[in-house]
């Protein structure tokens, strides 16, 4: 139960800093432009998957979340501002927390001291095959272009 609370305030802090931005200036540098798609795996739309450009290591990442029709659309500095044109190696990921552990009924105060303090095993499960979430394997790549639609389709596969 701890570990997903953990999960879960992480990507909320993530998500924050990526859909509030920075409040300083801009940087100086190329600018982004409208950058959207969709994510489907197996045919069906993901809900709630982060998919990331990232870029080619000179230009900044961009990334989104995805809603309920699997839509995404991308943002560096400020929200929804799309990506920096230019070629981009792409990992898409959904985690979700642990199930939460059954209750019993009424357990004695010495069961439920012995629960609280083990250490929590349940890991984070991922709904995606794996590599997806590393760009080396994922084998996407997109390139952002000015002036272009900029709509990516990405349909995932086992």
């Amino acid at each position: 139960m701890m570990a997903s609370r953990w999960v879960w305030l992480a990507m909320a802090a993530t998500l924050t800093v990526i859909i509030g931005g920075c409040s300083g200036p801009t940087p100086a540098g190329p600018k982004p432009i409208p950058a959207s798609g969709k994510v489907t795996y197996k045919n069906l739309p993901v809900e709630g998957a982060t998919v990331s450009f990232l870029g080619d290591g000179k230009i900044p990442p961009a990334m989104a979340l995805t809603d309920s029709s699997g839509e995404f659309i991308l943002t560096t500095s400020r929200s929804g501002d799309g990506a920096v044109p230019g070629v981009h190696r792409v990992t898409v990921t959904k985690i979700v927390g642990p199930p939460a552990a059954k209750s019993t009924g009424s357990m004695s105060m010495e069961d439920a001291a012995k629960a609280a303090s083990a250490p929590a095993v349940a890991k984070p499960l991922s709904m995606l095959p794996d590599r997806y979430a590393a760009a080396d394997s994922s084998g996407l790549q997109f390139t952002v272009k000015a002036g272009d639609k900029n709509n990516f389709a990405i349909d995932l596969t086992d």
